[in-house]
C-alpha cells in the first residue's frame, strides 16, 4: 500500500515539474496517472485487492467524486486549465484521504 502512495507522490512531482515548464498536456497526463493511482489505493484499502485500471470504476462506489474525475479527465485534452483543475482536485482529495501533503 505504501508503494501506491509513493507512486502517487511521484506522479504529482513529475506533473508539477512539467507544469513549471509549460508542458500542460504532459502534466495533465501525470496528474491523471496520480488520480488512477489514488483510485487503486482506495480500492486496495477497501477490498485488499489490486485492481487493474480498466476495472477501477467498478470499485469506486464509495468515492463518486473520484469516479467522476476519472470520467471527466480521461477525455480531457490536457490544457493548462484542465491540468490545474486536476492538480487542485488531487490536493483536496489527498487531504480528505489523510495522505501526506506535498508541502510537508
Amino acid at each position: 500500500m505504501e508503494a501506491l502512495i509513493l507512486k502517487f507522490e511521484e506522479f504529482l512531482e513529475s506533473g508539477d515539474e512539467l507544469m513549471k515548464r509549460g508542458q500542460y498536456s504532459d502534466a495533465h497526463s501525470k496528474y491523471f496517472e496520480a488520480l488512477r493511482t489514488l483510485a487503486a489505493f482506495l480500492a486496495y484499502r477497501d477490498t485488499g485487492m489490486l485492481v487493474e485500471p480498466a476495472k477501477l470504476r467498478g470499485f469506486l462506489g464509495s468515492y463518486p467524486e473520484i469516479a467522476e474525475l476519472l470520467e471527466v479527465h480521461s477525455t480531457a485534452h490536457g490544457s493548462e486549465r484542465e491540468a490545474r483543475s486536476l492538480r487542485e482536485s488531487l490536493e483536496r482529495l489527498r487531504g480528505m484521504m489523510n495522505l501526506p501533503s506535498s508541502e510537508g
